[in-house]
């Protein structure tokens, strides 16, 4: 049986939607040839280097000199070109997955495949975006775009593969067929423990924080404790600075902060977990909200693969599948006063403590190898691919 992977995320790159589609694609040659469209400029700095006979990849190159065919060619064209890409392949009596939370580039490829025989396909959902992730909230048309996308376009599909809970429930009240498939990820030879003896301890917060956590109550939980003598250092990967001003003028109103945190932008890959190697904690804050509560951060387990503890607020399938003072330490509510409170006992424990949360968060983080979670999901797997 052939798969087909079709996708206007960026792939193969460091960040979230393109370590997803990288991994998953892995595990799914183990049953099934593949063959992954998508688009991408930087293909070279995660490419796939094991020889697999099972998993062809055609990298379509967006245009990149000037802004407006930029946004026509992401938005609209791709589609277009994807299109014609799947008219060249044999994409019949397959399987096809669809990435994509571009209403646009999903419709042309829907209609595209009206014309092929006998498909089944399926759509990769890990995203329920609520008003909070738009600018201007319900004044947003992309707001409503995405809400047909994803309670009408979604469902019209033979199954779903849902990143979270929330989103699983949502489909199955629908009536549609779904399989939770979490973030995967390739566990490193990272073996080395992690030195909490220094005075100084590095929190990193990797990936695109806007619309997700609440970065206002992050910074002023570092920065009170920064006043109170607390030795830290800040590092941000994934996002600039000019990005952090623009959204929270963060070096006007977090200066002390601002001292103690080094900004990398985004990296690929391999520069990233040399950054991760260093790191004690990973520190993240986010609210009650739809779009949280149906979501698992898929930089988190490879975070914890490289023995970071995670510090993280109790929301979304992560708190879930995470034990409080055993591989992380979760915070309960959003309340200033509580939080600084908790931090407080987390950075007087001792030694011993962050040593053994920080091998139990790497042996947690396995579970999600996408050669483990294979070998583990296997017969799940394939009885749901099968009956779709």
């Amino acid at each position: 049986m052939n798969l087909y992977y079709i996708s206007d995320r960026i792939y193969p790159s460091g960040n979230a939607g393109g370590i997803r589609i990288d991994y998953l694609t892995r595990m799914f040659s183990f049953r099934y040839d593949v063959s992954v469209i998508a688009f991408n400029n930087k293909s070279k700095t995660n490419y796939i280097s094991e020889v697999n006979t099972n998993l062809k990849v055609y990298v379509l190159p967006l245009c990149e000199n000037n802004k407006i065919l930029y946004l026509l060619d992401r938005y609209l064209i791709s589609g277009i070109r994807a299109y014609n890409m799947m008219k060249r392949l044999s994409i019949e009596n397959s399987k096809i997955i669809l990435y994509s939370t571009n209403i646009i580039f999903v419709i042309i490829i829907l209609f595209a495949l009206r014309s092929k025989k006998n498909n089944k396909y399926i759509f990769d959902v890990v995203e329920n975006f609520g008003p909070n992730n738009f600018k201007f909230g319900f004044f947003n048309p992309k707001f409503y775009l995405f809400r047909i996308l994803y309670n009408y376009l979604y469902s019209r599909a033979h199954g779903v593969f849902a990143i979270s809970k929330g989103i699983q429930r949502d489909f199955v009240k629908k009536g549609v067929s779904s399989f939770i498939l979490p973030p995967l990820f390739s566990s490193t030879e990272f073996l080395r423990q992690k030195d909490y003896c220094v005075e100084v301890k590095n929190f990193i917060y990797s990936g695109n924080p806007f619309g997700k956590e609440n970065l206002e109550l992050m910074f002023t939980v570092l920065t009170i404790l920064l006043e109170r003598g607390y030795s830290l250092v800040f590092h941000l990967a994934g996002s600039s600075l000019n990005d952090y001003n623009k959204y929270t003028k963060f070096e006007k109103k977090y200066p002390l902060l601002r001292k103690n945190t080094i900004i990398y932008g985004w990296l690929p890959l391999s520069d990233l977990h040399k950054i991760y190697e260093k790191m004690h904690f990973t520190f993240f804050l986010r609210d009650n909200t739809q779009s949280n509560l149906c979501n698992f951060p898929m930089k988190l387990v490879e975070m914890m693969n490289f023995g970071i503890i995670p510090i993280i607020s109790r929301v979304g399938d992560y708190a879930q599948v995470l034990t409080n003072n055993y591989d992380a330490f979760l915070i309960e509510n959003n309340n200033i006063d509580s939080i600084i409170e908790r931090f407080e006992q987390i950075l007087e424990k001792s030694l011993e403590d962050f040593s053994n949360m920080s091998i139990n968060a790497r042996s947690s983080s396995e579970r999600y190898d996408f050669i483990s979670y294979y070998k583990k999901n296997a017969n799940n797997f394939d009885s749901f691919m099968n009956n779709i």
